[in-house]
């Protein structure tokens, strides 16, 4: 699946399940933080646990231009300073298991 998305205000700590997802940025910075573990008392949708929490964290930041990946499992958030505005492409792919 690809979308397009832009980023008013930071998000909350989210992990996907099943897919890995490529992110192009198109304009605007962010700080990008992933980490090993999340608070598991958050709201799980879809495949997709959303939650506050993110423990043994590394952080990133991001420009236009950059591409990152983010493995299926992986904890992330987004995190925009200030009024900053940030645009980019995702790329979800679906991950099997075992390959």
């Amino acid at each position: 699946m690809i979308s397009l998305s832009v980023r008013l205000r930071s998000g909350i700590v989210e992990i996907c399940e099943d897919y890995a997802q490529l992110v192009i940025v198109l304009e605007g910075r962010a700080t990008l933080t992933t980490g090993e573990r999340i608070d598991e008392t958050g709201q799980n949708n879809a495949g997709r646990t959303r939650t506050s929490v993110i423990s043994n964290r590394t952080q990133r930041e991001l420009r236009a231009g950059d591409v990152v990946h983010i493995a299926a499992r992986t904890p992330y958030q987004l995190l925009l300073a200030g009024d900053a505005i940030l645009g980019c492409l995702i790329i979800r792919m679906k991950e099997v298991k075992g390959i």
